[in-house]
């Protein structure tokens, strides 16, 4: 199934207070599976992923100090992909 991080991204604006973004990791039964990047872990509950599809639903949720932007304000994909991709093979 091809999931658009962008359309995961909206589906949760004005659930989650602070600012986040939609990346994919790799899995060995999946392929790849959705995980959420957040700068403040505390400030997402577990309910905000009761109405999504279960396959948009984040595998991971990872802390990090600042979501990683372009200079017009856009989340810099691969940087932040690379930056999750280290952080879960250092668990």
């Amino acid at each position: 199934i091809k999931i658009q991080m962008e359309e995961v991204e909206a589906a949760l604006s004005g659930k989650i207070d602070v600012p986040f973004a939609i990346t994919s990791l790799k899995d060995a039964k999946f392929g790849e599976v959705v995980t959420l990047v957040v700068e403040d872990r505390v400030a997402v509950s577990p309910t905000v992923f009761d109405n999504l599809p279960k396959y948009w639903q984040p595998k991971h949720i990872l802390l990090i100090d600042r979501i990683p932007l372009t200079d017009t304000g856009k989340i810099r994909r691969t940087e932040l992909k690379v930056w999750a991709e280290h952080q879960i093979s250092t668990i």
